[in-house]
């Protein structure tokens, strides 16, 4: 079954042009065509589409994206996974293709990993409200599971999450309902629309259930504890606040890349000249990182006391209290990372314990 039908409870297109580093906003039709040829139930023509815009703005992210779901839609999965992935490697400032990433992995059963990259893509926007509703929709489907479990009852037929796949940046990042909703085709899309504030209207739809206790399967009431936000210090002047932001939640990425056991992402954190600490090769180094990685029951990498110091612009050292808990394993030191702006991208260079 297609990731697109089974998942999607709405679906928006629409263009927003002030997202922060992604440059100049490219005109709506230029992609119309691709939109419209996905809304018909043609995702073929969609696919060549956005290939031939892509193949003179290899970098735009707004088609890139849509390719992702354009594929998805095409039941090419695997396809998707790696344009996905690709944006978050590229541009892990976005939170979409975590979302997205998260929807495909939810629809193979895998919610402990869709649940981490939510969580990763409301590390970039904490107010994020597509992300927030699908990752209730999952809370609420690893209770189920849970509840089910102890009560030894598998013949019991939990409902399916409802989550769902953004077709546009920045899209659920602005405030924006109608509550008339266009008439949508087989996979749930709806045709873009232009507003007075260039916005596609949102459906207004029901928000999915509370999330249960696994043991008692009573709501649960408890409020989430924000986490206080690391302190950033800067050691060069030139350093900004946005810099500092987009260094200090690539580190945050990395951890979690590592509680997810996803050893793809997490090398991928990596610069391809990276030294390991103990002097091994690189080539027998990532070899026993995939090993322990993947033969760890569970992983669970917590940061704390965060200190950036930007060394110059296009290196930075990062510090902190690393607290590591897998299995009956458990430690807790302090780390450097030291990163290097490479193709636009915050690569690590070194790692040590800190002295």
């Amino acid at each position: 079954m297609r990731v697109g039908a089974y998942l999607l409870k709405h679906s928006v297109i629409a263009s927003v042009c002030s997202l922060i580093l992604l440059g100049p906003c490219l005109a709506a039709d230029d992609l119309k065509g691709a939109y419209e040829a996905l809304k018909s139930g043609h995702p073929d023509q969609a696919l060549n589409k956005v290939s031939e815009f892509l193949a003179t703005h290899p970098k735009d992210a707004q088609a890139r994206l849509l390719k992702g779901v354009v594929l998805v839609e095409s039941g090419k999965t695997a396809e998707a996974i790696s344009v996905f992935q690709g944006m978050t490697e590229e541009m892990p400032e976005l939170p979409e293709p975590y979302n997205n990433l998260a929807v495909i992995y939810a629809s193979q059963g895998d919610y402990e990993k869709a649940r981490t990259l939510l969580e990763l893509a409301l590390h970039t926007h904490p107010s994020y409200g597509t992300a927030h509703e699908n990752l209730a929709d999952v809370y609420a489907k690893i209770a189920s599971k849970s509840f089910e479990k102890a009560l030894q009852n598998e013949k019991s037929v939990s409902p399916k999450p409802k989550l769902i796949l953004l077709k546009s940046l920045g899209s659920s990042r602005v405030t924006a309902a109608a509550t008339n909703s266009p008439a949508l085709n087989k996979s749930g899309i709806v045709a873009p629309e232009s507003t007075s504030t260039g916005v596609t209207a949102v459906p207004v739809l029901p928000k999915p259930p509370a999330p249960t206790n696994s043991a008692s399967g009573l709501v649960n009431t408890e409020k989430e504890v924000k986490k206080p936000e690391p302190h950033i210090e800067s050691s060069s002047s030139q350093s900004n606040s946005k810099e500092s932001g987009a260094i200090t939640e690539r580190v945050k990425a990395w951890a979690a890349a590592w509680s997810a056991k996803d050893a793809d992402q997490y090398l991928g954190f990596y610069a391809k000249d990276f030294k390991p600490p103990k002097g091994e090769g690189r080539t027998e180094w990532e070899k026993s990182r995939r090993e322990r990685i993947s033969n760890a029951s569970s992983i669970h990498v917590e940061l704390q006391d965060i200190v950036l110091n930007m060394i110059d612009s296009d290196t930075a050292s990062v510090s902190f209290k690393q607290k590591y808990h897998s299995g009956q394993i458990k430690s807790s030191h302090h780390k450097v990372l030291v990163l290097k702006r490479e193709s636009g991208r915050w690569v690590i260079v070194e790692e040590r314990a800190k002295t």
